[in-house]
């Protein structure tokens, strides 16, 4: 991953962590589920991962979240 990531990513990736589902993260931060599904693509891409699970693996073994992270 060569692109620093928004304070809004940080926070969307926090929550997909979390499990949360797009519509539960638009309500959380008051964005629409379109656009929280954009930031979820764009993240994929920015981590070179297939899907949202290995965004999240990456993430962890980047130390971008920490293990045992809660909310």
């Amino acid at each position: 991953m060569n692109k620093k990531l928004t304070n809004r990513e940080k926070v969307i990736l926090e929550l997909i962590s979390l499990g949360y589902t797009d519509r539960e993260i638009s309500s959380k931060i008051y964005l629409s589920p379109h656009t929280v599904k954009g930031y979820r693509k764009q993240l994929i891409s920015k981590f070179n991962s297939r899907n949202a699970c290995a965004l999240i693996r990456k993430a962890f073994e980047m130390q971008i979240l920490p293990l045992g992270f809660q909310s």
